[in-house]
């Protein structure tokens, strides 16, 4: 089986990544490798928004529970803080074990 490496600047031709749909985008390609693994490469990209890393939080997530072999590499020390905040708040969906209850509101990091 062959390994996919997707270049997020190549993809997005931007330095910063600030879109849920372009999160979205991320899925969608990955889904047409057909379990092939594959690798996101963030060399270059300098910023990104919280609502970014949020869905692309959800969809890794939502990938690997299917099976998919996913790996993430070139992650400056900003993405990487702000990726590692999303994985750790306490109402991840991925860890909610009650659908009642609703995440907090965030209005300073």
């Amino acid at each position: 089986m062959s390994h996919k490496i997707f270049k997020m600047l190549d993809l997005f031709k931007t330095s910063g990544l600030v879109l849920r749909k372009d999160a979205r985008y991320i899925h969608d390609i990955v889904i047409k490798e057909v379990k092939k693994p594959v690798t996101l490469d963030f060399e270059n990209i300098e910023y990104s928004s919280l609502s970014f890393m949020d869905e692309l939080n959800n969809i890794l997530q939502d990938l690997k529970d299917s099976g998919r072999e996913i790996k993430i590499i070139n992650f400056c020390d900003n993405l990487d803080k702000l990726f590692k905040l999303i994985q750790n708040r306490p109402y991840n969906i991925h860890n909610m074990t009650n659908a009642s209850v609703s995440p907090p509101i965030i209005t300073k990091i």
